[in-house]
């Protein structure tokens, strides 16, 4: 099987530039990544869609200035 990916020339770099600090392959780097991936288990979408969404500044609450005010706030 072939997979592609379509990188920028500065992240390209990156990517093949860890793999030989690690001394292997894209091709197994690419698959540990995916063993990774699958091994956390049902809630990795939904963490990983929380993670865009801070990424991105969506759906935050607001900020709170004391741990009191926080709990205020879960409690109502």
């Amino acid at each position: 099987m072939m997979v592609s990916v379509d990188l920028n020339e500065h992240d390209a770099r990156a990517v093949a530039n860890y793999a030989e600090q690690e001394g292997i392959s894209l091709s197994e780097m690419v698959a540990q990544m995916v063993q990774a991936y699958m091994a956390m288990g049902d809630g990795t979408l939904e963490t990983m869609r929380a993670v865009d969404d801070v990424n991105h500044h969506r759906n935050l609450s607001r900020t709170f200035s004391s741990v009191d005010e926080l709990m205020e706030e879960l409690n109502a």
